[in-house]
């Protein structure tokens, strides 16, 4: 490990954990808000055990985004109360700045692109990108969070494993054979290995490989997504039986782990055939073989030992609606929620094969330029629509080397929500798509704050009929990011 690669962002965190340590002293109260998405969920469950610890008061707020009117509210109502923002907040640095630097304390853990900002007592951020390290692939909001948590105690070590589960919630496992890189591998895999609180296993990508039946491994396989596979058993087994592997031995069910190797070779080519007849991009198939990620201390069987299974877990309770039930799981409640996120989760994975399904008719994705446009309309829930598009990315976008578009009307108030996603090779070739939404929104007349993210993952707001408008701006300026005229 390149411990001094690392060293200014450690720095930084043992000096906001100092601050953390005065406001715990004088019994402030913290309100932690985070996102919605798997990253912010692990973030949040992490810093609120870390507060737990210091018998700190505190509550949780999980919401979609975090807007100039949000912060707003939080400036009315911050008596004796500091507030963290986890997975969000450095796009609005500014804002924060000018509305809460003279009336309380806020502790930014963030890894999304931050613009410039002065210094400040008050407004105290934790971000990659300060410290050059990029916030896309290194390191994720989750892994912020637990290097501030590591840094106000060494105890909080035992949370390494949640902080992958917000790295792979983030797609950030796009190492060789889907391992960490940075940071995320040189200190907290390296943490969670160390305390033999992750096993890596190199195997066939099935979820629940070691414990379920080989059909229910497939079924429930859903990174990546295998369309007429994943949620459906009855075309599992009719899959598997197909190729001739046995499901069963001396009447017990077979897992993944008790195939041979001939097996494991004939399931995974047959796989990677059907992904590509189906038109999956060949490096998201291959992607079948990589490395797994067990957390020892969950139970055999349960949806939350493998890092990938876990995160999707919390993707599916937090995106239908069930925020508080996810950050239940990460605070360790191995009871009813439990049993209630797995109901959650089969209603999930039904309505992402619905909606995959939807966008399978004819007419429903469009293309111009450099842009592949999906738009949701009032079909797709909003809450889903950055799932979908990571989810159809992978399908498609990364062989045609264009960005995906995709609109969704919002389930409140008006409204149009956008999820934009890139390519690696784009964004070696220069594109951004955190500062393209931006500039985008910028050239609209709308407020460039509406938009946030990654080079080659980002987000948005517009208004309901502007989409026309979005697109042909955007493709102007992803042509001008990647030098082509």
């Amino acid at each position: 490990m390149s411990s001094s690669r690392y060293y200014s962002l450690l720095r930084s965190a043992d000096s906001i954990s100092g601050h953390i340590r005065d406001l715990i002293s004088e019994n402030k109260f913290f309100q932690i808000i985070s996102h919605i998405d798997a990253d912010g969920i692990s973030a949040a469950g992490i810093i609120s055990k870390a507060l737990a610890r210091e018998n700190a008061r505190f509550s949780v707020r999980i919401i979609k985004r975090l807007t100039v009117n949000e912060i707003k509210a939080l400036s009315l109502n911050c008596e004796n109360k500091a507030y963290f923002l986890l997975d969000m907040g450095s796009g609005l640095f500014e804002d924060i700045f000018q509305l809460l630097q003279d009336k309380t304390t806020v502790f930014i853990v963030d890894h999304h692109e931050t613009s410039a900002h002065q210094e400040s007592d008050a407004i105290l951020e934790l971000n990659p990108h300060l410290h050059g390290l990029n916030g896309s692939s290194e390191v994720s909001g989750a892994g912020a969070s637990y290097i501030l948590a590591k840094s106000l105690d060494k105890r909080n070590m035992d949370l390494s494993p949640l902080a992958l589960v917000g790295a792979v919630g983030d797609v950030q496992d796009k190492g060789n054979q889907r391992t960490f890189t940075g940071l995320n591998n040189d200190i907290i895999l390296s943490d969670a290995v160390n305390l033999n609180l992750v096993k890596v296993v190199k195997d066939i990508l099935l979820f629940g490989s070691e414990t379920r039946p080989i059909h229910l491994a497939l079924k429930y396989t859903s990174d990546p997504f295998i369309e007429g596979l994943t949620g459906d058993e009855d075309k599992c087994i009719a899959f598997l039986t197909n190729l001739n592997i046995q499901l069963k031995k001396d009447g017990d069910w077979r897992t993944l782990s008790d195939l041979n190797q001939e097996e494991k070779v004939k399931l995974y080519s047959a796989l990677v055939t059907y992904m590509l007849q189906i038109g999956y991009d060949t490096k998201v198939a291959e992607q079948l073989i990589g490395t797994k990620y067990i957390i020892t201390s969950e139970e055999e069987g349960s949806t939350l030992r493998d890092i990938r299974e876990y995160a999707y877990t919390l993707n599916a309770c937090s995106r239908l609606g069930y925020p508080g039930l996810a950050v239940s799981l990460c605070l360790g409640d191995r009871s009813k929620p439990l049993l209630e996120a797995q109901t959650v989760i089969n209603d999930y994975r039904q309505r992402i094969s619905q909606y995959i399904s939807w966008l399978k008719e004819p007419g429903r994705i469009k293309e111009t330029g450099w842009l592949k446009i999906i738009h949701g309309e009032d079909v797709i829930d909003d809450r889903m629509i950055a799932t979908i598009a990571s989810i159809y990315s992978r399908i498609t976008a990364q062989s045609e080397n264009k960005v995906l578009v995709c609109f969704a009307y919002k389930n409140e108030g008006d409204g149009i929500k956008v999820s934009a996603r890139g390519t690696d090779e784009l964004v070696k070739k220069g594109l951004n798509l955190n500062q393209a939404l931006k500039k985008t929104l910028g050239e609209m007349g709308l407020t460039e704050n509406e938009a946030g993210g990654h080079d080659i993952a980002a987000g948005a707001e517009i208004p309901v009929g502007s989409e026309e408008t979005f697109i042909s701006y955007l493709n102007k300026i992803i042509r001008s990011q990647i030098g082509e005229v």
